[in-house]
């Protein structure tokens, strides 16, 4: 029998055949397909959500403690609710710029008392030298103004007030005595040791700024030298300077006037300021 090559020649019939085999089985197969790509789709988001978890609401941003530059939380305020306060200085102190200091300290909440002699110098604070005028402002509120008054002695005080902040503004009248650096030590341990002694803290505050033709620039900075060589064996210092724009008043030395007032309360301010970030 003879082979012939080429295509295989099927019957109609066969093809026929053929062709609803193939028209039968495509809509099963097309519909397998997807429905099994449905189910892959599915499924694929029934993971991502459980992966993602249940919505949640957008964060409330409470900021309890501001975070400083790094990260990390601020120290707590020096001074705040609860906190027991004692400010002693000298003129600067009766003037605005101790009592926005003074006002400052009770707006925290704290207990505050606070004892200003003009004319003072800290060995006043111990033995009661008659002062030209005397400010005080008790932990009530009540203020009382004296002239020709004994300085308050500063161990009755800390005995009566029980301080945990004692704040000393203090400085000019010790560069108008010429005091030397034995003579600033002296009188700073008196304050110092006075302090350590009740368990309080010490924040020195040193002088402002001055008209330089009343008092240099030079010499106020020479003082701050002396202050800082034994100040911090017993506290911290700070520097009234830098929170200072510059010196307006009558007098060379204090700040008085509408000027001079506003500026001696931005003082305070900078200095209270710089009071609360210490550690």
């Amino acid at each position: 029998m003879d082979l012939k090559s080429g295509p295989i020649e099927r019957p109609p019939s066969w093809n026929r055949l053929l062709n609803q085999a193939a028209d039968l089985t495509r809509p099963l197969a097309e519909k397998s397909v997807a429905k099994l790509q449905a189910q892959a789709e599915a499924c694929w988001h029934d993971t991502a959500d459980f992966c993602a978890g249940p919505p949640v609401a957008p964060a409330r941003q409470i900021a309890l403690v501001e975070p400083t530059s790094g990260g990390e939380k601020a120290p707590a305020p020096k001074i705040t609710v609860g906190t027991r306060v004692l400010i002693i200085g000298d003129s600067q102190t009766v003037g605005p710029y101790g009592k926005t200091i003074d006002e400052l300290a009770r707006a925290t909440g704290a207990t505050v008392s606070t004892h200003a002699s003009w004319g003072a110098s800290p060995p006043w604070f111990f033995s009661g030298h008659e002062a030209y005028k005397n400010w005080s402002r008790d932990s009530t509120g009540q203020q009382e103004t004296q002239m020709k008054a004994s300085t308050p002695l500063l161990n009755d005080l800390l005995a009566a007030e029980r301080p945990d902040v004692v704040v000393v503004t203090m400085g000019g009248n010790m560069i108008a005595s010429g005091a030397s650096q034995a003579d600033v030590t002296l009188q700073v341990s008196q304050i110092g040791n006075a302090v350590s002694a009740s368990g309080a803290q010490l924040i020195w505050v040193g002088p402002p700024k001055y008209d330089p033709d009343k008092r240099s620039p030079e010499l106020v900075e020479q003082f701050y030298q002396k202050l800082e060589n034994i100040v911090p064996e017993f506290g911290r210092l700070i520097d009234s300077r830098k929170h200072i724009s510059e010196y307006a008043g009558s007098d060379g030395l204090h700040y008085s006037g509408d000027k001079g007032e506003k500026i001696a309360r931005q003082w305070a301010n900078g200095v209270f300021q710089e009071i609360q970030k210490l550690d």
